[in-house]
């Protein structure tokens, strides 16, 4: 009898063993999956972790979840519904503080042009490449979105307490909000491509060599189809141009 109590007690004790190693440890990846609907518009709303969404040669989209040590309750789901594709990354325990270790992939094909893309960011560090769309929506909370290569007709930037740092061409209008935090824009044109509406209350405003600080209010007309409306409350917003 003492023996068999002996025998269940080593076997209680490796099992414990086993479950604490596997709780430290990385846990299971998720398979990368492909998504071959159709596909007209992509809707992100991630909440904390990293987002890559990156381009490659085929035709189909791909999505890929690497959960780290400390995912922090976030759960990431991808799905097709009306042609539009949405991924969620919507936390379901945890410290809201946190972002957590996961690594979140999408896939997109390199000719890809997209009716919209919009990416909602809570407290995350979003990675976007070479976007192509004809309406683009970024709206980040306190996390950092940093995105280059876009394409787009319009765009509207909306910036919390984060960072964004976007490089690409916009053609048509753009909306540019910063609350509190600072925003870096790139353009790939000049200065004189575009009209513009410049706000301040608290905040700075840079575009090209001119400085917009508190309270300012400026209208800039260069008799152009593109009207950049940009308004920065207490942060900083840095508007650069390639061809200037």
């Amino acid at each position: 009898m003492k023996k068999l109590l002996g025998v269940l007690l080593t076997m209680a004790m490796v099992i414990m063993i086993a479950l604490f190693t596997m709780n430290q440890g990385k846990a299971a990846n998720e398979d990368l999956i492909e998504i071959t609907d159709t596909v007209k518009s992509v809707d992100i709303v991630f909440g904390g972790g990293d987002l890559y969404v990156e381009t490659w040669d085929k035709e189909e989209i791909g999505f890929k979840v690497e959960k780290g040590q400390n995912s922090n309750g976030f759960d990431y789901q991808c799905y097709v519904e009306d042609s539009v594709l949405y991924v969620d990354g919507s936390q379901k325990s945890g410290n809201a503080a946190k972002k957590g270790d996961n690594k979140v992939y999408l896939y997109i094909p390199i000719d890809k042009k997209f009716d919209g893309f919009i990416l909602v960011n809570g407290n995350a560090d979003a990675h976007v490449e070479n976007v192509k769309c004809e309406n683009l929506q970024i709206d980040a909370a306190i996390g950092t979105v940093d995105i280059v290569g876009f394409t787009t007709i319009d765009a509207n930037i909306i910036l919390g307490m984060g960072t964004i740092n976007a490089e690409g061409k916009i053609t048509g209008n753009a909306g540019v909000l910063c609350s509190a935090g600072t925003l870096n824009v790139k353009v790939a044109d000049a200065e004189s491509d575009h009209d513009y509406l410049i706000n301040t209350s608290f905040g700075k405003i840079d575009i090209g060599n001119i400085s917009y600080g508190m309270m300012s209010e400026k209208k800039i007309i260069n008799a152009t189809y593109s009207k950049f409306v940009i308004e920065c409350v207490a942060g900083q917003i840095n508007f650069e141009f390639e061809n200037d």
